[in-house]
């Protein structure tokens, strides 16, 4: 096992880190410029994940109307990877129990960053393993880079997948590929 489960995805937007009270703000996702900040510096030493993924979505904004595409961006390979991230266990307003996870982010690689100024931590599976494990601080933040941007790949694809209701394999399919 490569880390304490985060419970419920559901509850992954909202998160004792943004406040040290029972009502919590929504916080998804954390810069990694601020794992020295009190809120998450006891996180950052003991309290790290993982989130598996094979990639992740952007939009673009393109036109003068503004339009947005959704890209889907991933490893050029299509291997899996992970989101470095933090992991919180908190009581909510009910008393109950909630668990959280936020993923890092830092600023965006060049691929990335034609849509959007920041990325998620992105860990190959010969990282993961410090990441999880590593108890330097400093060692820790020479994790928190933009993953290499010629080892990755993004590319429109429909926009069903701005819609919940819509949930298939087919969503990660290129645009360009769809009859």
């Amino acid at each position: 096992m490569f880390g304490k489960p985060v419970g419920d995805p559901r509850h992954s937007d909202v998160s004792a880190f943004s406040c040290g009270h029972t009502v919590c703000l929504p916080h998804f996702n954390h810069d990694c410029n601020r794992a020295n900040k009190p809120s998450f510096r006891t996180a950052f030493a003991r309290r790290r994940c993982i989130i598996p993924a094979t990639g992740f979505y952007e939009w673009k904004s393109v036109g003068e109307g503004q339009k947005r595409i959704p890209y889907f961006i991933g490893l050029r390979e299509h291997a899996p990877f992970a989101f470095a991230g933090l992991w919180e266990v908190w009581l909510n307003e009910k008393g109950e129990e909630v668990h959280s996870c936020a993923i890092i982010t830092c600023p965006a690689n060049a691929l990335v960053a034609e849509l959007h100024d920041r990325m998620p931590v992105i860990l190959d599976l010969q990282t993961i393993p410090n990441w999880l494990h590593e108890t330097s601080a400093a060692r820790l933040k020479t994790l928190l880079v933009p993953f290499e941007a010629d080892r990755m790949v993004a590319y429109p694809v429909s926009r069903q997948v701005n819609s919940p209701a819509v949930d298939s394999p087919e969503l990660i399919l290129p645009e360009s590929q769809k009859e």
